[in-house]
């Protein structure tokens, strides 16, 4: 009799925890989204310990600094995906545009956040044409991209 009622009720427990709704089971996280590759400014490579960071919408969400390899000055970061299971902003969105900046300066080239890929994008930035990060031209509507291979650069 009792274990009529044991196996009863045990069917009943694994029942209900199967129909729970699928928002209230714990949402997978979003993989980071990685780059890595040279960094040139005006034309020359960087000394090692350069700071170079990550921006979407004016907020930094990765950085590090840059270091030699093979004669060349180089950087790698990932950016964290944003946590779904929470309302702040924490990370990246699949198709994010990314800004990066070498120090204070920005770079020439933009990326896309997509989620679980490293991708090679060397940097370069030039003190004539560039413009800082605080720039009214980044707000601009009327920039355009050009993107190929999952990486964007801003149109002159």
């Amino acid at each position: 009799m009792y274990k009529g009622k044991f196996v009863l009720v045990l069917a009943i427990i694994i029942t209900l925890i199967l129909l729970l709704p699928v928002s209230a089971r714990a949402a997978s996280p979003v993989l980071p989204s990685c780059f890595y590759g040279t960094v040139l400014f005006n034309e020359v490579p960087v000394l090692d310990g350069i700071l170079i960071s990550a921006w979407i919408d004016e907020v930094k969400y990765a950085e590090s600094k840059t270091f030699s390899y093979e004669s060349s000055s180089v950087y790698t970061f990932c950016i964290m995906g944003d946590d779904p299971d929470t309302e702040e902003k924490e990370g990246g969105f699949e198709a994010d545009i990314i800004l990066f900046k070498i120090e204070t300066n920005s770079a020439d080239q933009i990326g896309i956040f997509h989620t679980g890929t490293n991708v090679e994008l060397n940097l370069t930035a030039n003190t004539t044409t560039t413009p800082t990060f605080n720039d009214k031209d980044e707000k601009n509507p009327k920039i355009k991209y050009s993107c190929s291979n999952k990486i964007c650069k801003q149109k002159k």
